[in-house]
């Protein structure tokens, strides 16, 4: 037998060293033979062997047949624990299933907490086997194991490595047209683009510059074509036909009119002349225009035609900017707070619509296996939905409104959660600490959705709130100067702790 074979080797040690008058440890021996127990290796017996040839041979062979037995006991061993991990998963995922539905029953949280062990357990074993594995090589091989470890990381880079890619339908295996490739697929998803803000249009759907206007004087200052003399708006936009079959497109007014005596005479480079009707209809409509324009003459001018004055300045452009914005101030973000700064980024981001969800990513070009809620999987995932639309969040504000004593909170957007705290309360302090909260609580849920995503844990929103209540506990005590907050005080009422 294999196991018999490692004990009558322990016994021989055993008996030798005794007679050796050595301290002989029979500990060791004892819990060798109940490893070979509770392993079932003393199964893996050699009971059909006969001994062949001389000695030295026959336990070469002996040896080999026996680490064959232990090659397949390792095999259905592993394949055992596979089996076992499988189940454990599948049985915690029903009850985290079950979790987020109603509160478990003991047995069923019982079994629930047995699989977790079971599965810690499962991978403390792997990671004791790995590091084992290791420090055999590297005894056995010594520095010959370097030959190991290159095996190792080039199998890695195999791995890692892109040996082709098709491109336009044809198969191209050359590094450089691939890095080129991928840089040209990532630049075109990923580049935002860039609008001066002159050319960004307002809140009327008109453009800054076209607030500049040229007030004409002998024509050397201005643009025929890209300054905005004639109209509210350049040329090149009104006539977009002539535009094209323009030579120099930078040509200034008094290169393309000449002033004399009260008489206007026009001299013009076309790439052509004019044929199509379009042509000839925009050319006609800019000679009227010309012509019936009041050249008033001497030096040229700008004027800036929001003001009534012609002046201007920023702060003319910036109410302009932000005339007729509906945003009220009671939705705009307020800074002042005790939260970490990461957490009042993250509010500010989701005000602005800024936040990674699935639906913005698709939008940036990124692919994904689907845009559905990680909690729901039925809808979209949006700022909005995450926050606020779905009934595992709502079930979190509900909680928190009886935590706080609060009255109910009818949410629509995130920008309903900002007036929470001055329709709630009516003192500063205890505006103070609801703001924090409710900037705690929405972190707290972008925390459990990515918690979600990337690591596979689900909690309940029972757990969720726990988390909320210990995180702006730490906050305002560590962030606000109240070391002598009272943590039971705190999990009644945060609002009545003062």
């Amino acid at each position: 037998m294999g196991g018999g074979l490692f004990l009558g080797i322990s016994m021989l040690l055993e008996i030798q060293v005794k007679e050796k008058n050595s301290c002989f440890d029979t500990v060791c021996a004892r819990d060798f033979n109940d490893f070979l127990d509770e392993a079932g290796l003393r199964e893996y017996g050699l009971k059909s062997w006969t001994n062949q040839g001389p000695a030295d041979l026959n336990l070469i062979r002996k040896l080999k047949a026996l680490r064959g037995k232990i090659s397949r006991w390792i095999t259905e061993c592993r394949s055992k624990e596979n089996d076992f991990e499988q189940s454990c998963k599948k049985d915690k995922e029903d009850m985290e299933w079950l979790m987020e539905r109603k509160d478990l029953e003991e047995t069923e949280l019982w079994v629930w907490s047995e699989c977790c062990k079971n599965l810690q357990e499962i991978e403390l074993y792997r990671s004791r086997d790995m590091r084992q594995k290791s420090r055999v090589k590297w005894v056995s091989l010594g520095d010959e194991n370097t030959s190991f470890f290159h095996s190792v990381v080039n199998g890695r880079k195999a791995r890692n490595s892109i040996p082709g890619l098709e491109i336009r339908g044809e198969w191209v295996s050359k590094p450089t047209l691939i890095k080129k490739e991928v840089l040209r697929f990532f630049r075109c998803h990923f580049k935002e683009e860039i609008v001066k803000v002159g050319n960004k249009k307002i809140w009327n759907n008109i453009t800054l510059d076209s607030y500049f206007v040229g007030v004409m004087g002998e024509g050397a200052t201005i643009n025929f074509w890209t300054d905005s003399w004639l109209f509210n708006e350049p040329l090149r936009l009104v006539y977009p036909n002539l535009f094209r079959l323009e030579k120099h497109k930078w040509v200034t007014v008094s290169a393309r009119i000449q002033f004399t005596n009260g008489s206007k005479t026009l001299q013009w480079e076309w790439r052509k002349s004019p044929s199509t009707p379009e042509e000839i209809a925009e050319l006609f409509s800019l000679l009227s225009a010309i012509f019936e324009y009041d050249w008033k003459g001497g030096s040229g001018s700008w004027k800036w035609t929001a003001d009534s004055k012609g002046c201007f300045s920023v702060k003319a452009a910036t109410k302009l900017m932000r005339q007729n914005n509906h945003q009220t101030s009671s939705s705009r973000m307020k800074w002042k707070g005790w939260v970490p700064l990461k957490c009042k980024i993250m509010v500010w981001r989701t005000l602005i619509n800024r936040m990674p969800t699935k639906v913005e990513l698709g939008r940036c070009g990124i692919i994904l296996p689907n845009e559905y809620c990680v909690c729901c999987d039925t809808v979209p995932e949006t700022t909005t939905h995450l926050l606020s639309g779905y009934i595992f969040t709502a079930e979190i504000w509900n909680r928190l409104e009886q935590w706080c004593s609060l009255t109910s909170i009818l949410a629509f957007d995130v920008k309903d959660f900002m007036e929470v705290p001055s329709t709630q309360t009516k003192s500063k302090r205890k505006r103070n600490i609801l703001r924090g909260i409710v900037f705690t609580a929405l972190w707290s849920t972008w925390n459990e959705r990515n918690t979600r995503i990337f690591k596979g844990v689900r909690r309940r929103p029972v757990e969720v709130l726990e988390s909320i209540k210990m995180t702006s506990y730490f906050w305002y005590r560590n962030r606000d100067r109240s070391s002598d907050l009272d943590w039971i005080a705190w999990c009644k009422n945060p609002l009545d702790v003062m």
